[in-house]
């Protein structure tokens, strides 16, 4: 039982790691985790907002080109383009819409333009009725008339995103028309 007693008593190693070590690397560990994984939704957000982005460009290409193709109407409201006949939109969430149609005007002695409004030659007027404050009817003959060039200001949402342009659009009548 000496020889026994001698071995046991002997200074063995220890193997492993203590409870502190343990605790160190677990939290060294979930902090590299939530890091890794902040940038994973990070990149998922990002990646949805750059479809969404690159998505309303695109459909607001096609629209833009739709009205740009759909026939010319003189003294055009806002409504009068907004769904371009063949226009159907590419992208089930993209909400398409005409902000305003303005047209061009030579004239500055309108009998519905106040001189608290009135606009300069050649300038582009929005077509809203009389006693609405701004009095520019348009007119499809004489002085207010439509001139032939209208800017019609598009945009389409998709989601939070939201893409806008103006295009020019010339009646057939006019130099340069479609």
């Amino acid at each position: 039982m000496r020889a026994r007693r001698c071995r046991d008593s002997e200074a063995r190693p220890e193997d492993g790691f203590t409870l502190v070590e343990v605790l160190i690397a677990v939290w060294i560990l979930g902090v590299v985790m939530v890091g890794l994984i902040g940038a994973i939704i990070t990149m998922t957000l990002t990646s949805n907002i750059d479809r969404q982005v690159t998505a309303a460009e695109v459909e607001l290409r096609h629209y833009a080109d739709a009205v740009r193709t759909a026939p010319y109407k003189v003294c055009a409201q806002n409504s009068d383009y907004a769904t371009p006949s063949g226009y159907t939109p590419g992208e089930s969430a993209a909400n398409p819409s005409i902000n305003s149609v303005k047209y061009r005007n030579t004239f500055t002695n309108d009998a519905y333009l106040t001189p608290a409004n009135a606009v300069a030659p050649t300038a582009f007027v929005a077509n809203t009725p009389p006693g609405s404050g701004k009095d520019t009817l348009c007119r499809q003959s004489g002085q207010g008339q439509d001139d032939g060039v209208q800017l019609i200001d598009l945009q389409v949402k998709i989601g939070t995103v939201v893409r806008s342009t103006t295009i020019l659009k010339r009646s057939p009548t006019v130099p340069g028309g479609n």
